[in-house]
């Protein structure tokens, strides 16, 4: 647990997952400032790509938008920042809860301008956990086959009562991950990863003993993300 701002020094002097020595920077953000220390937090370790330039800031948020963790860019290969959970002993929420969902943010220094970083996760999902060590890569951007993919990815029915469908036809084989999250970020229903071909595929999920609420669906295919919003009536 991080009660203060320290250097983050791991047992292992290089991630297996990336080859490279862990880099935790020196410099403290002056955009994607925060100031939570709930002494309870989690680690996440990004390899970057060329889309990060020294001095931008990667920063981590609840998906009611909360800031709950930054870094700056320094130039290294990859890039560690804590992610802050809450105090389960305060009255406030000061960070994550345990499972719920966060998403990452890049704020670039030329521009100014804020906007959402893909990540690939290694071995782990895009969820908090106390002390957890989670590693990701960065993606590069869209491509066009991607986002022809995005367009016919279908979830129905929506509103559903008991069930849904999710239908997607793959241009080539990918990897299929889906998860439910509630309105607290917290995630509720998830359907294994998997290896599918190329072509048409339908994916029922169980929607039994989840409450009459509105929910956030996340679609991953090979590292992209898409993000639909389901509702379950009855």
């Amino acid at each position: 647990q991080m009660l203060q701002d320290a250097q983050l020094v791991h047992a292992a002097q290089r991630s297996s997952q990336h080859g490279a020595a862990l880099h935790v920077p020196a410099s403290k953000p002056v955009q994607l400032v925060h100031h939570i220390r709930s002494g309870h937090n989690a680690t996440l370790v990004v390899a970057v790509n060329e889309l990060m330039e020294k001095g931008d800031e990667l920063g981590v948020f609840t998906l009611a938008g909360k800031l709950v963790g930054s870094a700056v860019y320094e130039g290294f290969p990859t890039l560690a920042l804590a992610i802050w959970g809450d105090d389960p002993r305060t009255a406030e929420v000061e960070g994550l809860q345990p499972l719920e969902a966060f998403v990452v943010k890049k704020w670039q220094a030329k521009s100014g301008k804020l906007s959402s970083v893909e990540l690939s996760y290694e071995g782990s999902t895009a969820t908090y956990s106390t002390d957890d060590l989670i590693t990701a890569s960065m993606q590069r951007s869209t491509s066009l086959g991607t986002q022809n993919l995005a367009q016919g990815l279908q979830l129905y029915p929506n509103p559903a009562r008991d069930r849904t469908h999710l239908r997607l036809e793959l241009p080539q084989a990918a990897k299929v991950h889906l998860r439910i999250f509630n309105l607290n970020g917290q995630l509720v229903r998830q359907v294994a990863q998997q290896q599918m071909n190329a072509g048409l595929h339908e994916m029922e999920i169980s929607l039994h003993q989840l409450p009459e609420a509105l929910y956030h669906c996340q679609v991953w295919i090979d590292g992209q993300r898409f993000d639909y919003k389901l509702m379950v009536q009855r």
